[in-house]
């Protein structure tokens, strides 16, 4: 079955802790793309069994971090799809940021190259300990003679490069969210996750 045609019930979402944060009837708005109106029912008036395809769920024009939240719950993605989100948002992190003048350096560079070589099967993710090391040292670097926009696109490939997949697809967006605050840069984000999933077998 392809990813995106997997369910999550509202028995997933009481397991992986939503139920804590939003009422039964926030998560069935949620899942529906639309806001809970009305009072909402007690966490019991809503089935348990009601189920929602993982695509639907992503594709949600619902607030962003609701979505980042659910793909960073463990089990929800695949931890590939994951670190193939992180890659993306970090790149265009120092793409942005690199076409505004704001942020260039080779380390950010390389760490992507061997990160994107570890993703097609050509490196292990611990090979890139060195590389790891640069990025946050770049990050040093810039906080102390550049400021803090360049540092944070260094801290969105740091990220990247987390050993988590969920931590590292998680802070690039947060990351990338700081640094580029409109409507479009979460629209993109959103599309971004919503099509790797869509293309994941």
């Amino acid at each position: 079955m392809r990813l995106a045609d997997r369910t999550l019930s509202i028995a997933d979402f009481r397991r992986l802790g939503a139920l804590e944060i939003y009422t039964a009837a926030e998560v069935v708005a949620f899942a529906r793309g639309r806001a809970a109106t009305g009072a909402p029912p007690a966490d019991g008036g809503v089935d348990d069994g009601l189920s929602f395809r993982i695509g639907q769920l992503f594709a949600s024009p619902t607030k962003v971090h609701r979505l980042l939240w659910l793909a960073r719950r463990p089990g929800v993605l695949p931890s590939i799809l994951l670190r193939r989100f992180a890659q993306l948002v970090a790149s265009r992190c120092v793409e942005r940021l690199s076409a505004a003048d704001e942020l260039a350096d080779i380390r950010l560079k390389a760490a992507l190259v061997a990160h994107q070589q570890h993703l097609d099967g050509g490196c292990h993710l611990r090979s890139l300990d060195s590389l790891r090391a640069d990025v946050e040292q770049a990050t040093v670097d810039h906080v102390r003679y550049a400021g803090e926009r360049a540092a944070d696109g260094c801290r969105a490939v740091a990220a990247a490069l987390d050993p988590d997949p969920c931590e590292a697809a998680a802070q690039a967006a947060h990351r990338y969210l700081e640094l580029f605050r409109d409507a479009e840069s979460e629209a993109w984000l959103r599309h971004c996750l919503s099509d790797l999933i869509e293309r994941s077998g």
